[in-house]
């Protein structure tokens, strides 16, 4: 994905925090505004990155639940050992 893919999410996140810290009850100060921009910024870049990493992610926990029940099936059959006839 393209860096303007990754920062149309940041840009509506500026936008969400920004509304936010203005629509708020008590009006805050312009640092106020400010922080909100930049939280929102971060957890929309962060959603971002994290949302085109998914496959990656699904993958690498897909392995190790199955190298986890590998090993634990291992463990199992060599405290039960099976005898066949």
């Amino acid at each position: 994905m393209k860096l303007t893919g990754r920062l149309i999410p940041a840009a509506i996140g500026v936008a969400v925090g920004i509304g936010s810290a203005w629509l708020a009850p008590r009006r805050r100060s312009t640092y106020g505004l400010l922080l909100g921009g930049v939280m929102g910024g971060s957890l929309g870049l962060g959603g971002s990155l994290a949302w085109g990493q998914r496959h990656k992610t699904a993958a690498m926990a897909g392995n190790a639940i199955r190298k986890v029940n590998d090993y634990r099936d291992s463990r199992w059959l060599a405290k039960n050992p099976i005898a066949y006839a």
